[in-house]
């Protein structure tokens, strides 16, 4: 039990040192994702074994998302049009797709949740999506706090 409660907050220091080293949008990302695993880890309370099985099947699970989130960005750059201005064919296109998109990202969600009751108990696959939420609510209260700071610090820098 210690020794997790070590990990874990070996993790953390080390995610919230480097986070203060650099500010490229690559490391960034990287440091978001070290402080995810360490923040999992500890919200589910995973054990070593359980760990190395959770983290592949939630990485793919992740990485689809990542793929289709990216594609639906691309798809809205490039059709700038107002909605009000498509013809009905084109706005039931439009449609179509994004419900083809949201089914299958349910359907992944499924999938998720089927292959982690392979790997782990199913009382921590029932915590994942709360621990999920509650890692967005920290993140985004954490740069919120960042930004303040910034704010702050440019207020006092200020004649």
């Amino acid at each position: 039990m210690t020794t997790k409660l070590y990990l874990s907050l070996l993790l953390i220091f080390c995610t919230l040192f480097s986070y203060a080293q650099t500010n490229s949008e690559n490391n960034q990302f990287e440091k978001i994702k070290s402080f995810k695993v360490a923040y999992f880890t500890e919200q589910l309370s995973l054990t070593a074994e359980e760990a190395s099985n959770f983290w592949p099947v939630y990485n793919q699970f992740e990485e689809a998302q990542i793929e289709m989130w990216q594609s639906m960005r691309k798809r809205a750059e490039s059709s700038n049009e107002d909605p009000g201005s498509l013809s009905e064919s084109e706005a039931k296109k439009l449609l179509e797709e994004y419900i083809a998109e949201r089914t299958a990202e349910h359907l992944r969600t499924m999938k998720l949740y089927k292959d982690l009751q392979n790997v782990l108990p199913t009382k921590k696959v029932l915590l994942l999506p709360r621990a999920e939420d509650s890692f967005r609510r920290k993140l985004m209260r954490m740069h919120r706090e960042r930004r303040d700071q910034e704010n702050q610090s440019k207020e006092i820098a200020l004649p």
